[in-house]
């Protein structure tokens, strides 16, 4: 029985997981288009959109792909892909990414 495949990604859309390691980010790549189309991806995997979660459940999702969770939803929040309340308590994501 052959192990299950994931489906081809097109030739013209880059793959993300490159720059993870066993399924985990270790560190962000240098390029800016690099960490933004990690910054995308991890996005899209943690946080659905329209779902509002707190700053613990956030973390401790980023937690489950990289090794620098608050280092994650600090570039997350900074690239505009999370918005949170002024206090930090509550985080959300609007932006739809080609990961979606």
């Amino acid at each position: 029985m052959d192990a299950p495949t994931k489906p081809a990604r097109p030739a013209s859309q880059p793959d993300p997981e490159r720059f993870l390691l066993e399924g985990r980010l270790v560190t962000l790549p240098r390029r800016r288009q690099d960490k933004e189309l990690v910054r995308r991806y991890l996005a899209a995997r943690v946080i659905p959109l329209d779902t509002t979660l707190t700053e613990r459940e956030v973390t401790e999702r980023l937690a489950r792909l990289a090794d620098d969770p608050l280092g994650a939803r600090r570039g997350l929040v900074e690239a505009g892909l999370l918005e949170r309340t002024i206090d930090g308590a509550a985080y959300w994501r609007t932006a739809t990414t080609e990961f979606d």
